[in-house]
């Protein structure tokens, strides 16, 4: 799932126009910055992130959320297997035709 993730944000980050906010998760948010926006750049800045079995995709949510960092849409890969406090359903906020404060 890690090398899916990397060539996932490898595509977005060449394209995206808006802010890129990208983040590796188990039981805590690692928020992941690549000094550039080629493949190498991101393989580099992913090379230490590695799966071991705790899973909160909330977490990275609710660090968006105390960032105050809005998306229009979230990508997530994920094994699946979510086990961990904070739950992704119990995060994440939908805010149509208004944005989130």
């Amino acid at each position: 799932m890690i090398a899916v993730g990397t060539q996932l944000t490898v595509l977005i980050s060449g394209i995206t126009k808006a802010e890129l906010f990208v983040y590796a998760f188990d039981t805590i948010p690692y928020y992941i910055t690549a000094k550039g926006k080629e493949l190498t750049d991101w393989e580099r800045t992913f090379q230490y992130i590695n799966a071991g079995g705790g899973t909160s995709i909330g977490c990275a949510l609710q660090a968006m959320r105390n960032k105050k960092q809005v998306v229009d849409q979230i990508i997530l890969v994920t094994g699946e297997g979510e086990n961990a406090d904070p739950y992704f359903g119990n995060v994440v906020t939908v805010r149509i035709g208004s944005h989130y404060n």
